[in-house]
């Protein structure tokens, strides 16, 4: 019976890196035995590019009687952990902090990070470590809000640093130089001299270096990668990236050490609240380029303890989620273990036509439904993609069915951002 959650929350967090999720490329062996206690949520979708939207989504989510808060305030606090680097911009943190006292959330620590130029070599100097560091001592110490004798109910950590700072140690992701195999030599090297911008890209017209295995650049990537870009610079920024998800595996492996030895009944989660471009129609970074679903469809893992293994089928709205995440009371059942329930994959198969907006700058409209997932573009041009198969977007079949595009076309945008249709 799970009586605590810590639920960590991250920017820019890619399905296609997690070991849970299928990928071949990266190992996440804590993110493994994480799952291996509990559920995947297979096709999670958030309804705002805006984070601050998306947490109080998560936050005010309806609940009996009210909302998240007000379900967890049944068993203690909720306690906040952010970043702020005082050599960065503060405004974010400000800003969310702000937004989770609106809504109720008892406390708010924002630690204040020192960030590095260049990547550090111990995961504990990292901006996450350091972040950790606070959640690890928060889990020992006593409860700080006064008014509160309960102790705490749920600690929730977010993070920004994918999107931000990549300073994970670069051994995270070692490399065999026995597998790396020698472009040929070219003579127009000798009279060409490349050119390789920051991002990875070179000039037009111009011959590109063979990219290094791992970047050794803390500032994210932003860039499309056109037919002129040598195509291993992929894999580079792929690996590097990998290489900040083992740091957020190398913490959640202290977590679970720490909790096996912890008497309390203490349950994981971890949820993406924006995904990531990692080469999929040439983009490689958060929310650059068209929206696609890459950057919409977000991992969600819950770990609690005892609990078998359990992959969820259905398309949700991320801010329905946190039904999941309220502590429980000795008197209540558990309420995971409805979900291995007959009537509930039932239930989730013949809710296909579930149909998930997303507000983003990015398109007049963006419509995820069971089958499709379908953006109009401001300039009015139209996309859709067959879903789930075609996980990347990456064959556009809008002008092959007209008749569906007409009826997405005559959907509503609603403030609710979920709804039920009768087509697809």
């Amino acid at each position: 019976m799970t009586q605590r959650w810590i639920v960590l929350s991250f920017d820019g967090l890619a399905n296609l890196a997690l070991g849970p999720y299928g990928s071949s490329w990266n190992s996440t062996p804590e993110l493994d035995r994480l799952a291996a206690a509990g559920v995947i949520w297979d096709r999670a979708v958030v309804a705002s590019e805006d984070l601050a939207d998306t947490l109080t989504r998560l936050w005010t989510a309806p609940m009996e009687g009210g909302t998240w808060v007000d379900a967890c305030h049944k068993r203690g606090a909720i306690e906040l952990i952010l970043s702020r680097d005082p050599a960065g911009d503060a405004a974010e943190a400000t800003r969310l902090a702000d937004v989770a006292n609106s809504v109720g959330i008892d406390s708010c620590t924002v630690v204040e990070v020192e960030s590095s130029a260049d990547p550090v070599e111990e995961p504990e100097s990292t901006i996450l470590g350091q972040m950790f560091a606070a959640l690890i001592d928060r889990l020992g110490s006593p409860n700080p809000v006064a008014d509160r004798s309960d102790d705490w109910a749920v600690l929730w950590l977010h993070s920004d640093f994918l999107i931000r700072q990549w300073d994970a140690p670069r051994w995270l992701f070692p490399i065999d130089d026995e597998d790396e195999i020698a472009e040929p030599e070219n003579p127009a090297d000798e009279w060409l001299e490349p050119q390789v911008g920051a991002s990875g890209l070179s000039a037009r017209g111009q011959i590109v270096e063979t990219p290094p295995p791992l970047m050794g650049t803390v500032c994210p990537p932003a860039c499309h990668l056109d037919a002129e870009s040598h195509p291993d610079w992929a894999t580079t920024w792929m690996q590097t990236y990998g290489c900040q998800i083992r740091l957020i595996d190398h913490w959640i492996g202290c977590l679970l050490d720490l909790l096996a030895e912890d008497g309390r009944n203490i349950g994981i989660a971890i949820l993406g609240t924006s995904g990531f471009a990692l080469g999929q129609g040439g983009w490689v970074g958060h929310r650059v380029g068209p929206i696609i679903s890459p950057q919409i469809h977000v991992p969600v893992m819950i770990h609690t303890p005892g609990m078998a293994p359990l992959r969820w089928p259905a398309l949700e709205s991320l801010e329905r989620v946190t039904r999941w995440l309220v502590p429980q009371v000795d008197h209540v059942a558990p309420p995971l273990n409805g979900l291995a329930s007959p009537p509930a994959w039932a239930d989730a198969v013949a809710a296909q036509d579930t149909l998930i907006q997303t507000t983003s700058p990015r398109a007049a409209k963006a419509l995820t439904m069971h089958e499709w997932f379908f953006v109009r573009q401001h300039d009015g041009r139209t996309r859709m993609f067959l879903k789930p198969d075609d996980r990347d977007d990456v064959n556009d079949i809008a002008d092959r069915c007209p008749e569906i595009v007409a009826e997405f076309e005559g959907v509503a945008v609603t403030p609710t951002n979920t709804q039920s249709t009768d087509f697809g």
